[in-house]
């Protein structure tokens, strides 16, 4: 049963570290749209300790709104899609959370 988590604001690590303990489960699915897409680039994101948090679910950007942005430097464990891919996750998801 994954869901699907779609973080479109900017967060802090600490922020992130918080919603994630109390809404992501191992076998989710995290895309970041939008402004979140800031969080990436930022050198907290791009961690160890993020890289830990983060183990055990899928990350996602999507490629257009990372072109847009100018965005192309991210951490090896987070994966660019397209929006039918994006479409594709929404329909297997369970739940679609947004935060």
């Amino acid at each position: 049963m994954m869901q699907l988590h779609l973080i479109q604001q900017k967060l802090s690590l600490e922020e992130f570290k918080d919603q994630f303990s109390r809404f992501v489960s191992a076998g989710d699915h995290i895309l970041f749209l939008n402004d979140s897409l800031y969080c990436l680039i930022e050198t907290q994101f791009n961690s160890p300790d993020f890289s830990r948090l983060s183990s055990g679910v899928s990350i996602s950007v999507i490629e257009e709104q990372t072109a847009a942005r100018n965005i192309c430097d991210f951490s090896s464990n987070i994966n660019q899609i397209d929006y039918p891919n994006f479409v594709k996750k929404s329909l297997k998801a369970t739940k679609v959370v947004s935060w």
